[in-house]
């Protein structure tokens, strides 16, 4: 069994490898969406700081 913890340290690496149900549809997608954001924000600061030099 998968517990919730489980998958919210999973989570924080990017992954979740607990199941929909296990660790709730909600959880698994904003994790999801945090790493797409922030990886396009890391992308976007990285433009800024490295055009700005």
């Amino acid at each position: 069994v998968v517990t919730e913890e489980f998958c919210i340290r999973s989570g924080r690496m990017g992954m979740c490898f607990a199941p929909v149900i296990g660790c709730g549809f909600l959880f698994t997608v904003a994790v999801v969406l945090q790493r797409l954001v922030w990886g396009i924000f890391e992308v976007w600061w990285l433009r800024v700081v490295l055009c700005s030099g």
